[in-house]
C-alpha cells in the first residue's frame, strides 16, 4: 500500500521544515527515538494531508487549513 507522501514527492518548501525541525529535536533537545518516530509520523500524516489540498509551502497553511486537519 502506498500513501501520499510516497505517491508523489515532498516539495522541498514543505519537507525540508519538517526535517529541521525533526533535527532539531533529535541533537538539540535530545528528544528519545520513540518520541521522534512519534512526531515524524504526526508530521508526515499533516504533510501528506497538506499535499492533499495542494500546497506547496507551510507558508500557505491558513487557519482554515488547520481547523481542517483537525477536523478530519
Amino acid at each position: 500500500m502506498t500513501t501520499a507522501t510516497e505517491a508523489r514527492p515532498v516539495p522541498r518548501k514543505l519537507g525540508v521544515p519538517v526535517e529541521s525541525w525533526l533535527d532539531e529535536l533529535r541533537r538539540a533537545r535530545r528528544l528519545s527515538p520513540r518520541t521522534l518516530d512519534a512526531y515524524a509520523r504526526d508530521l508526515a500524516d499533516y504533510t501528506a494531508f497538506a499535499l492533499q489540498h495542494g500546497l506547496a509551502s507551510w507558508d500557505e497553511a491558513s487557519l482554515t487549513f488547520v481547523d481542517g486537519y483537525f477536523a478530519m
